[in-house]
């Protein structure tokens, strides 16, 4: 559906789709939730109609548009008629009372008598016969021309009134002199009166505005008088019909005449009935408001979705490495780094749909930061190559000569990009090789090194894919078809994303592929040269103290013994608390190096304790590093704990290396050390 321009700025204005294609986004996100399960059973019903309304709606919006540009044009054309004709009928009276001015003169000179007879001498050099004839061949043509006119004038009248009648609009002519208002029958009939039963004066306006509309009515008549200009007044108010209800009326209209010290003198306009777009536009207020509740419950659900399965996931994760870690027969390394490979790729589904709501919701942004190019394609490829031995596959990376090292982009995407493409290159291809290509994209003429274009592409000798395969591969929640999953496994996301990532990076992801041949997947992304940055790596390459004081504030039983098995791995000394009551008491009562919270605790959570723990601290001169170890990782979060009063961040699972680094961070620049 194309909206109309009417359609269109409303929904620019008030729901904030900027675009077609944003509407079509949209709708068919409304269509995706109607289907859904976990969508309320009274909202189901709604989200399922919006698009039908708002088809009606652009339905409605285009025929009032194309009625109101009718009306608007025959009301030009005949007014430019009446103009004209009214222009015809001033000269040619001006000329008639030339012409009587000469009539009266001749006949004067003529000295016609009673019985018709000449008593006076004609003009010399003329005849009395003679002049009587030019008169009367004058007179005769005035007439005949005052008729035309008067015919013409009749017609653009008529013309004008079809035009009123046509458009559903109504005249109204308000003489501010005697206060005399004219109302049309059509002014008077789409409140439902007769014209007659409407006092010709401002008072019956007055009578029939809604209270709510009448002050500021008023007022804007009021100002625009002041003005003494020439722009058009425009007003939409409520004016009461005879039926006892309220119409919505739009007031368009100007003065057009003002006397000689510049007071307004008349003003006239038109007036038209918006009742049924102020419906719609009430429909679509609901139906905005419609779709705000289902987002916000989307976003709800996945918020406590990410919080709900990242809290067990760490429990498994942490446990299962701390198992590893000690003396295991075979079997049970076996059975463990199963365990361990399975919650893995559960991670990797719950990250795919994270990735995907962030999109959706457009909260996903993307860095400009410098990065070193050959890192991270060293990063992105080095996790695959034992699963391409496994599979017996040859993995290579061919980049092309002139490729700067240092690059300016976002790393951390274009890995994630990578990773997917060649994850899938390998996972679909059972023998041969999947190689890896980045080049320079041929510059254009005139154009800046520092505009460059980097070219990515991943082929691979797999199963390939038909036409029809390829023009839906980067659906959402699709694969090439139900065997696909059953085999390979994966949520159908990864292309989706992959696609969406690549087109924020300012690329397109392509595909080519034959079906038993293998596919190429391949996109161009502006990769301006960067400059290597000086980073300040002490912190991560001095070892971490060992015997600090660590209070872990969290609730979750399982999770308590993973943190605290695994700081005491790494040396320090952990006391727990269950909620945020207890972190504060424990922060008054003990001095400690580090605290990580827990954000959702019973009791208080941890943004309310560590507020308190930073109202406790003013004025000491101290302040403990506190870190937010928390399964919320929704976009935005860490930005919220920093807000907070919060110095670090982490997320569940707990990376163990991420969370030596902010360690390491956080304790070289506590003033405790």
């Amino acid at each position: 559906m194309t909206p109309v321009r009417l359609l269109q700025r409303q929904l620019s204005r008030n729901c904030g789709v900027q675009s077609p294609e944003a509407l079509a986004s949209l709708l068919a996100l409304l269509g995706n939730l109607a289907d859904r399960t976990d969508v309320p059973a009274d909202l189901q019903p709604v989200l399922a109609g919006l698009p039908k309304l708002l088809a009606q709606v652009n339905d409605t919006y285009s025929q009032h548009e194309r009625d109101l540009a009718l009306s608007h044009r025959s009301l030009e054309i005949s007014s430019q008629e009446l103009t004209q004709a009214n222009k015809r009928l001033w000269d040619e009276a001006q000329q008639m009372q030339r012409s009587a001015a000469t009539l009266r003169q001749t006949l004067e000179q003529l000295a016609i008598d009673a019985d018709g007879i000449a008593a006076a001498p004609a003009p010399v050099g003329m005849s009395g016969q003679a002049d009587l004839e030019t008169v009367a061949l004058q007179v005769g043509k005035l007439a005949r021309a005052n008729a035309l006119s008067r015919q013409a004038l009749h017609a653009s009248e008529e013309r004008l009134a079809l035009a009123v009648q046509g458009s559903s609009i109504g005249l109204w002519d308000w003489n501010l002199v005697d206060n005399h208002v004219h109302f049309s029958h059509e002014w008077a009939g789409m409140l439902g009166y007769a014209q007659a039963e409407l006092a010709p004066c401002s008072e019956t306006l007055i009578g029939l505005l809604h209270p709510d509309d009448a002050i500021a009515f008023g007022n804007a008549i009021g100002l625009h008088f002041a003005e003494r200009s020439d722009k058009t007044f425009v007003r939409e108010v409520r004016l009461r019909s005879k039926d006892g209800q309220h119409t919505w009326i739009e007031f368009k209209g100007r003065v057009v005449q003002y006397d000689e010290d510049g007071e307004p003198v008349r003003a006239t306009g038109i007036s038209a009935d918006i009742s049924a777009r102020k419906s719609w536009e009430q429909a679509m207020a609901e139906a905005r408001e419609a779709a705000e509740a289902a987002c916000k419950a989307k976003g709800d659900f996945l918020a406590n979705m990410s919080h709900e399965i990242r809290t067990p996931m760490n429990g498994i994760l942490g446990l299962t490495e701390l198992c590893l870690s000690t003396q295991l027969t075979d079997e049970q390394r076996s059975y463990l780094d199963m365990v361990h490979g399975s919650a893995r790729a559960l991670l990797t589904v719950i990250n795919d749909v994270l990735d995907f709501s962030k999109i959706e919701a457009n909260r996903l942004d993307i860095e400009h930061l410098p990065f070193n190019l050959p890192q991270v394609l060293r990063h992105a490829l080095s996790p695959l190559q034992p699963k391409a031995a496994q599979q017996q596959l040859t993995l290579n990376a061919h980049t092309a000569p002139g490729l700067s090292e240092w690059v300016v982009g976002d790393a951390g995407r274009l890995r994630q990009v990578l990773v997917n493409l060649v994850g899938n290159a390998v996972k679909f291809t059972e023998g041969g090789s999947v190689d890896v290509e980045v080049a320079l994209v041929d510059a254009e003429p005139g154009q800046l090194v520092d505009s460059q274009r980097i070219r990515f592409a991943v082929t691979d000798t797999g199963i390939g894919m038909t036409d029809q395969q390829v023009a839906q591969v980067f659906e959402a929640f699709s694969q090439a078809d139900s065997s696909i999953s059953r085999r390979f496994g994966g949520t159908g996301l990864g292309l989706t994303i992959s696609a969406r990532l690549v087109e924020l990076m300012g690329g397109q992801l392509h595909v080519r592929s034959q079906l038993g041949k293998g596919s190429t997947f391949w996109f161009d992304i502006p990769l301006p040269v960067g400059v290597s940055p000086s980073l300040d790596t002490s912190a991560l390459d001095t070892p971490l103290p060992q015997g600090m004081q660590v209070l872990v504030a969290e609730d979750n039983k399982v999770n308590q013994v993973v943190a605290r098995k695994v700081l005491e791995f790494l040396g320090q000394n952990v006391t727990l608390v269950a909620n945020g009551v207890l972190a504060v008491e424990a922060v008054t009562a003990q001095q400690f190096d580090l605290v990580f919270m827990d954000i959702q605790m019973p009791e208080m959570d941890g943004f309310e304790a560590t507020r308190r723990i930073r109202l406790l601290e003013q004025g000491t001169g101290t302040r403990v590093p506190i870190v937010a170890m928390t399964a919320h990782a929704m976009e935005g979060y860490r930005e919220r704990c920093v807000a907070g009063g919060m110095d670090g961040y982490v997320t569940k699972p707990v990376d163990r290396k991420q969370l030596v680094q902010e360690m390491q961070r956080l304790v070289r620049r506590s003033p405790r050390n």
